[in-house]
């Protein structure tokens, strides 16, 4: 299942403009399957209604068990292009047709939420880090 794993509110009306860096690690504990961890944002602190703004796997490899991922986004009025690249590299240096459409009203709270999903109920995943900085 896809289970939240941590988040971090940002207040109405605290950012602006600039760039937000979101950085998450984790590891995996088991080879039965492969993982995925997933960036969102949302007003509330769930998951249920929230914006898909990145997605990694450890590239159907069961026996990759640390990955990170790493996306910046935009702080602006306006929709922007996010990634969802579901490949073993986490980052935005790649190229992919897998994107989506996000708009984020920074003047309401938004959550940026990480969080982790497995295919095999008998491993485990757990999320060491998430960062997030202007």
């Amino acid at each position: 299942s896809n289970t939240l794993s941590k988040s971090v509110l940002i207040p109405a009306n605290t950012l602006t403009n600039g760039a937000l860096n979101i950085k998450g690690r984790s590891h995996k504990s088991g080879t039965g399957s492969f993982a995925w961890l997933i960036i969102y944002v949302n007003t509330t602190n769930s998951l249920s209604g929230a914006s898909e703004i990145g997605r990694i796997n450890n590239a159907s490899n069961n026996t990759i068990l640390n990955f990170s991922i790493d996306r910046t986004i935009p702080i602006k009025v306006g929709s922007f292009t996010a990634f969802i690249i579901n490949a073993i590299t986490g980052y935005e240096e790649a190229i992919t047709n897998n994107v989506s459409t996000v708009t984020i009203d920074w003047t309401v709270d938004q959550y940026i939420h990480v969080s982790a999903q497995l295919i095999t109920s008998g491993d485990s995943i757990t999320l060491h880090k998430l960062r997030i900085f202007l």
